[in-house]
């Protein structure tokens, strides 16, 4: 326990630097959290003989990430789909790439590169708006996660999906859903009246509702992975809360939507 509040400690710490320095700053941080992510897909997925492409893997992050940065995210589709083709090329050039491997290099650029690209594409949002909703996605995501905790702690009797997550339960999820809601209502009124009126209140509820059901879907996700490959935790990149996909398999699966919703919001 005392190993888990030290990392949270100093994870908190840092995230607050960052987010304060926000800019390229926040963009740098992202792509190493990718980065990492992606590392720690690699070892999972080698432990039953497939591996990524790491250079492709992480090329592509960075190719995904210079375009929200530079240019339009209507090009980011074009830069997936020419990764992707370029991927399925490799054993035609190489026999030492696998069909399998090409498959697993290519979600790579979907999970988890999308959902840290979305961060950085939010961070570079005309509007301020864009880093109003890393923040708001981040503290639902969480917010969601603990209560979910709490709520299961003291009130959980049925299993969400005993298969994947044999200790989360339907109570622990309607928990997570109504705190994430609650803590949506109070951030959105909070903004609106002190930091950005542009947007209403009701907007952040139905962000942090939405969330609050997809945030559990991405930790049930992840938790199927891990099972698949009968390991407990990505890695050590947090020690005592296990590696970065660990602690932001909810985000990169949020973020996404997150990213949609403030671009409707903006008419873009």
């Amino acid at each position: 326990m005392k190993q888990r509040i030290t990392s949270a400690a100093i994870g908190i710490a840092a995230l607050i630097v960052i987010l304060y320095f926000r800019g390229f700053v926040l963009d740098i941080a992202m792509l190493v959290l990718g980065a990492a992510g992606i590392l720690e897909l690699h070892k999972a997925f080698a432990l039953k003989g497939t591996y990524l492409v790491l250079v492709v893997s992480i090329l592509s992050l960075v190719a995904l990430a210079l375009t929200v940065i530079f240019f339009d995210m209507q090009y980011l589709f074009f830069v997936l789909v020419f990764a992707a083709m370029l991927t399925m090329l490799l054993p035609v050039f190489s026999e030492r790439y696998s069909a399998l491997d090409v498959q697993s290099t290519i979600f790579s650029l979907i999970y988890p590169s999308a959902g840290f690209v979305s961060i950085i594409a939010l961070n570079h949002m005309p509007s301020e708006i864009g880093f109003i909703m890393i923040i708001g996605g981040m503290l639902f995501t969480w917010g969601c996660d603990s209560g979910a905790y709490f709520a299961g702690y003291c009130f959980g009797r049925h299993l969400l999906c005993p298969r994947i997550s044999p200790k989360k339960t339907v109570e622990g999820s309607i928990g997570g859903i109504l705190i994430s809601a609650a803590l949506g209502i109070i951030y959105g009124l909070v903004v609106q009246n002190m930091v950005y009126a542009d947007v209403l209140w009701y907007n952040y509820l139905v962000v942090a509702l939405l969330i609050g059901i997809i945030s559990q879907m991405g930790d049930l996700a992840a938790s199927a992975v891990k099972r698949y490959y009968g390991i407990k935790d990505f890695g050590n990149f947090m020690p005592g809360h296990g590696g970065v996909l660990d602690r932001f398999d909810s985000i990169v699966y949020v973020m996404p939507l997150v990213y949609v919703y403030t671009a409707i919001l903006l008419g873009r």
